[in-house]
């Protein structure tokens, strides 16, 4: 169950261990709407709820912490909860064939034939 949750925070919660700091990049896959997770990091118990475009850090007990959100710092002290947007995501670059060879030429999609993209009805 361990592995789970590591996925779930590092993956979803981007959370990150920077030697001395704590840092976050969230990102949730559209079909998911919300994760909550808790986390006890050198003896101070912090919240963390994120849903499909912002993130609310709470540091329920401890010293002030500080930690990166999308690379911004973000100061936290117990009974003030943080609420931080996520960035916009960059547009992707173009899909583009390697040197050498023409676009759609072979593989996948190239002709009618060569990929089936939608499932064929069982024959009868």
């Amino acid at each position: 169950m361990a592995g789970a949750l590591l996925a779930v925070g590092a993956g979803f919660g981007g959370l990150r261990d920077h030697s001395e700091t704590l840092a976050f990049a969230p990102r949730l896959p559209p079909r998911l709407t919300r994760l909550s997770f808790r986390l006890l990091y050198r003896g101070q118990c912090l919240r963390v709820d994120i849903s499909s475009d912002h993130a609310r850090y709470e540091l329920l007990d401890g010293e002030p912490l500080d930690l990166l959100h999308h690379g911004e710092t973000v100061t936290l002290i117990p009974g003030s909860p943080q609420i931080r947007l996520f960035p916009a995501l960059p547009e992707p670059p173009p899909v583009e064939p390697p040197p050498g060879r023409a676009a759609g030429q072979f593989g996948a999609g190239a002709d009618a034939t060569s990929a089936r993209m939608t499932p064929q009805a069982p024959r009868q």
